[in-house]
């Protein structure tokens, strides 16, 4: 028996969903969009689809302590969305988008000991929502932890 094939544009393609789109997956994470973060979002080109802007919706969320997640956090979160997936085709190296992206979680795991319960508390979550935040960006607690301690390796 065949199935029904319905023929959806890309999401670029439809500018006029992103914005709703976008207030929904926020609001699932508890968040609000600001005014700017709207013009981020609408300059992306969303190669993804749906499911790429709500997994960058989600990074912001978790990236950014304020309710509110302004451009910035968008754009850190489109970017860091971006180095997964260079990683993904080896067209990327993991110190040049995650390091940055992942600032939050080592300056709270600096100021609360590298404890995991701590971090998480600092950050708002929980831990198990820490520990697969860490997951989902292809990094542990302890691997962060040798990226802080470690000397610049800069000449």
């Amino acid at each position: 028996m065949a199935g029904v094939v319905i023929e959806l544009p890309a999401l670029v393609e439809r500018r006029e969903d992103i914005v709703p789109l976008a207030r929904h997956f926020a609001a699932a994470g508890g968040k609000k969009l600001g005014g700017e973060a709207m013009d981020t979002l609408l300059g992306h080109s969303w190669p993804g689809n749906v499911r790429e802007l709500k997994t960058t919706l989600q990074r912001a969320a978790w990236l950014s302590p304020s309710v509110v997640l302004d451009s910035e956090v968008i754009a850190e979160a489109i970017e860091l969305g971006s180095a997964r997936e260079g990683e993904a085709r080896g067209t990327s190296s993991r110190g040049n988008g995650n390091a940055g992206a992942l600032a939050a979680i080592v300056e709270a795991a600096q100021a609360h000991g590298w404890q995991a319960g701590r971090i998480a508390d600092a950050l708002g979550v929980g831990r198990a929502t820490l520990y697969r935040r860490l997951r989902e960006t292809g990094v542990t607690l302890r691997q962060l932890r040798g990226e802080a301690d470690a000397p610049s390796r800069r000449a």
